[in-house]
């Protein structure tokens, strides 16, 4: 069993993948978080975010019907 696949595993996605991924600016995806319209930001450190994978995957699969 690889770490992926253990429950607990759910990778944290900077802003700049995030934004990537969906197309965006990242201006955007963090004007989406103010609003509450996008997934809270995980703090990572003093200066440093970024997102749970599973809920921008949520986010998007919700997002996209």
């Amino acid at each position: 069993m690889s770490i992926e696949d253990t429950p607990l595993y759910d990778p944290v996605l900077s802003p700049s993948a995030v934004a990537a991924w969906l197309g965006v600016h990242e201006t955007t995806i963090h004007r989406w978080v103010r609003v509450g319209t996008f997934p809270p930001k995980v703090r990572l450190g003093p200066g440093r975010v970024g997102f749970a994978r599973s809920k921008v995957e949520a986010w998007l699969t919700e997002n996209t019907r």
